[in-house]
């Protein structure tokens, strides 16, 4: 099983483009990346609802090997570093830069795609069903993903994680944009906790 397909992966960002930038994220510092391969990049886009089963199946048989595999998984690890880039100058509350733009429009000429409306839990659900006649186009809903935070999101609710060991990016979607950690099971619970015993050693030593 794929590092990418096992759930180890936090999906925190709400857009999907910043849940990329957050797998490069997740292995502490020197480690192998955990998207390592063409194979985990096609579960982990799969797990994130990017593709579907059969899209997924579809892509391993066709592309599962070989150059092209490689090179797709090269232009999507270059991808998610122009993302990180987009991610960290937005909670920077900088401007995005034409290099990232570019990016995302050069993943977009690979859109061919249809609307289909489908049920959903909750509703109905408009959704973007791609004929996969070449491996580029995996990258694709990545690319729809930035655009649609850029084009319809608000840019200044795009923050980082405030635990310093953790970092990862989301799209603080609270009622009043006060939210700091990347979620509570995983930085929020820990850091109110350290704060917590923080005080309490603090008011023991009279300070």
């Amino acid at each position: 099983m794929s590092r990418a397909s096992n759930g180890s992966f936090p999906f925190v960002g709400h857009y999907r483009c910043l849940d990329f930038v957050n797998t490069a994220l997740v292995a502490p510092q020197g480690r192998t990346d955990p998207i390592q391969d063409f194979s985990a990049l096609v579960s982990w886009l799969h797990e994130a609802g990017l593709i579907d089963a059969v899209e997924r199946r579809v892509a391993l048989a066709r592309w599962g090997k070989g150059r092209e595999a490689q090179q797709t998984y090269g232009a999507a690890l270059l991808f998610r570093l122009r993302m990180a880039e987009i991610a960290e100058r937005l909670a920077a509350r900088k401007q995005v830069s034409k290099a990232g733009l570019d990016a995302i429009n050069e993943q977009l000429q690979g859109l061919a795609a249809r609307a289909r409306v489908t049920r959903g839990k909750s509703g109905f659900v408009e959704r973007l069903e791609t004929d996969l006649t070449e491996p580029r186009q995996l990258i694709v809903p990545l690319a729809q993903s930035a655009a649609d935070l850029l084009c319809h999101g608000d840019l200044s609710s795009v923050k980082r994680c405030a635990n310093r060991s953790c970092s990862l990016y989301f799209y603080d979607t609270s009622k009043n944009h006060t939210r700091r950690w990347c979620s509570m099971e995983r930085c929020g619970s820990r850091m109110k906790m350290a704060a917590y015993y923080q005080r309490r050693r603090l008011r023991r030593e009279g300070r």
